[in-house]
């Protein structure tokens, strides 16, 4: 089990522990959903929701909750794959070859382009525009 599985075993738990021994039915400790929160962010919401018993659109929602009270897009924080064909990453130079990039954010939208005239490709700028979408 690596670190970050023990992290969310940790987690697992402390919320059952807290469930055991709550006297009433009540709101779970917002340290706990900090925690969630946070493991949310490196692993995704549905792995951290269905290892901890979570309801996933409340921990959805307190994700996205926490990037905006920082002010954050969530583009970096969203895909953890990106790949790039057609494109020399060593030198940054496109090839003259045509370039495709697809992309999934977190509710599931996708964007594939496919780029035949790679010289003047401006994939910072698909990508601005995708991310900033719908906000």
């Amino acid at each position: 089990m690596g670190r970050d599985e023990k992290a969310i075993e940790r987690l697992r738990e402390q919320i059952e522990h807290w469930r055991d021994t709550r006297e009433q039915r009540c709101a779970m400790p917002e340290h706990l959903w900090q925690q969630a929160v946070k493991l949310a962010k490196g692993h995704g919401v549905y792995p951290v929701s269905k290892a901890c018993n979570l309801h996933f659109g409340n921990l959805k929602k307190r994700l996205r909750a926490s990037k905006d009270e920082r002010g954050e897009s969530g583009a970096a924080d969203d895909f953890s794959f990106v790949e790039l064909e057609g494109v020399n990453l060593e030198s940054l130079q496109p090839r003259p070859t045509a370039v495709t990039i697809q992309v999934v954010d977190e509710r599931g939208a996708s964007m594939k382009v496919e780029y035949r005239d790679s010289e003047r490709f401006e994939m910072i700028e698909v990508m601005r525009y995708f991310w900033s979408r719908g906000k």
